[in-house]
């Protein structure tokens, strides 16, 4: 079970950032941006809540813009205009996209941002969740003007930076529980770890996951069938299941699982190979580098499970298995014809190599 002090949690950025904004209330300007959309949201929120009161009295105070074009005219009089029955006025542009802009436009926008009267509070939620773009002079005014934000995704984290990778652990573990806990659920830490391998780490797709599983299960604990029942897989859940097969020379059920793969129209050829390449390329390592493995992966379990599966191969297995995988990628590559036959043939080449 994951344990962390009161000290632990306070350092995890989201909680460090709302304390903040609770404490000394919302700045002028926000750039808000980051993988994790529902960390994002919820910190939205909450400054529409510190500017706006309790009630949220969105119809006097609170002016939202949607798009990557803004009429700037209109944004002008919205971050001029004086709050009314509520604590400040607030101005969200949503899916906001600076790089669209002209020099021009960036130009008057930067002028706008960078006078933004002491009673309004400016949120730009990027859409881009890689942020601002810096090298545009005015771009630049913008946000060395702003508070920018970058709301990563929990396993996003430093490789050899242990402690935030137990931090970010724990505060998805306490999560994933609470979430369960409004369906009246239980969920121990192992399962939780099982959840997230199967189904990624995002938490909006978590959310959506765990009211099916909290939903089809009978008892208030949640036990590994549940899950297994009904989670939508990642495609790395998926390949790290073929890998497993491959080990077993079970060419049968690889296949199958990988033809399954194929049936969903975004799992292309090239796509699931660059998947079963770096499934191979992290076994290697875990079989001869471990402690190079933090590189590549983001959680602990991982390391687990491809540690505990790197003992089913030899060295010269990986290491042809990678060969496969690369003689592949080039024969895709140069030929586009039977992209999914050369991934299956892989497999089974694979599997007679054992």
């Amino acid at each position: 079970m994951i344990k962390l002090t009161d000290a632990e949690i306070a350092s995890f950025y989201y909680i460090r950032w709302l304390q903040e904004l609770r404490d000394n209330g919302p700045k002028p300007l926000y750039l808000l941006y980051g993988e994790e959309d529902y960390l994002r949201d919820q910190f939205l929120a909450e400054i529409r809540k510190s500017c706006l009161g309790v009630e949220d009295s969105g119809a006097f105070g609170l002016r939202v813009f949607k798009g990557t074009l803004p009429d700037l005219q209109l944004l002008r009089q919205a971050v001029d205009a004086v709050p009314f029955l509520t604590p400040r006025s607030l101005v969200i542009w949503q899916d906001a996209d600076l790089g669209v802009l002209n020099a021009a436009a960036q130009k008057e926008l930067a002028d706008i941002l960078t006078s933004i009267p002491a009673d309004t509070t400016v949120v730009l939620s990027l859409e881009s969740a890689s942020g601002p773009d810096r090298r545009a002079k005015s771009v630049k005014r913008i946000t060395e003007s702003a508070v920018c934000l970058e709301f990563k995704n929990l396993k996003d984290v430093p490789w050899n930076d242990d402690k935030t990778r137990h931090v970010n652990d724990g505060i998805l573990d306490i999560w994933v529980k609470k979430q369960f806990k409004e369906y009246q659920k239980k969920i121990s830490s192992d399962r939780v770890e099982e959840l997230v391998f199967l189904c990624g780490s995002q938490m909006r797709t978590l959310r959506q996951e765990i009211e099916k599983i909290a939903m089809y299960a009978k008892e208030e604990q949640i036990r590994s069938e549940d899950i297994e029942a009904v989670a939508t897989r990642t495609p790395e859940a998926q390949i790290y299941a073929v890998s497993n097969h491959v080990a077993e020379k079970d060419a049968g059920s690889a296949l199958l699982a990988v033809q399954d793969l194929l049936s969903n129209r975004d799992n292309t050829p090239v796509r699931l190979l660059w998947y079963v390449g770096k499934q191979m390329r992290e076994l290697y390592c875990a079989k001869t580098a471990p402690e190079l493995l933090p590189r590549l992966v983001k959680s602990v379990g991982a390391e687990r499970r491809l540690k505990r599966q790197a003992r089913k191969f030899s060295t010269d297995q990986l290491r042809r298995a990678l060969r496969l995988c690369a003689e592949t990628d080039y024969a895709m590559k140069s030929s586009s014809a039977n992209a999914a036959g050369r991934l299956e043939y892989l497999i089974v080449r694979m599997v007679a190599d054992l």
